[in-house]
C-alpha cells in the first residue's frame, strides 16, 4: 500500500535560487534559506512533521503557472532544491538517493493564480 501527502504552495519556486541566477553567494544563500523556511512552515501547517521515514520516498512536482511565459522544467526542478532540503528531519533522515528514490515534474496548464503541488509518497 502506498501512502502520500499532497501540499499546495502558492506561486512557483523562487527563481533566485536557481543555477542560472547571477547573484553574489550571500544574497543567493539568503534566498535559499528563506525558501527552505517557507516550505518548512508549510510542512508544519500540513502536519507533515512526524518521525522521519526509514524507507524511500518519491516526489512529484506539478507547476501551475499564471502566465504564458515559457519556462524550462529542469530549471524549475533546480529551484526546488530548498524545498527538497527542507524535507530532512520532517519526512526523511536525509535527501540522499537512499531515501529519495525519484523526482518527477510536470508543467501544467495556465491558471489564474500560480501554485505548485508537491506530492510525497512512500510505501507503507
Amino acid at each position: 500500500m502506498t501512502d502520500s501527502v499532497t501540499i499546495q504552495i502558492p506561486g512557483l519556486p523562487n527563481r533566485n535560487v536557481g543555477p542560472n541566477v547571477r547573484h553574489f553567494y550571500k544574497a543567493k544563500n539568503k534566498y535559499f534559506q528563506d525558501e527552505k523556511l517557507r516550505f518548512q512552515d508549510y510542512l508544519v501547517a500540513h502536519q507533515c512533521q512526524f518521525d522521519p521515514l526509514k524507507e524511500s520516498v518519491e516526489l512529484e512536482f506539478k507547476f501551475y503557472p499564471a502566465d504564458k511565459r515559457k519556462r524550462d522544467v529542469d530549471n524549475l526542478i533546480a529551484c526546488c532544491k530548498p524545498w527538497i532540503d527542507a524535507l530532512q528531519g520532517f519526512v526523511i533522515p536525509d535527501d540522499s538517493c537512499q531515501y529519495l528514490r525519484s523526482i518527477t515534474a510536470r508543467y501544467e496548464d495556465r491558471v489564474s493564480d500560480a501554485y505548485t503541488v508537491i506530492t510525497i509518497s512512500w510505501k507503507d
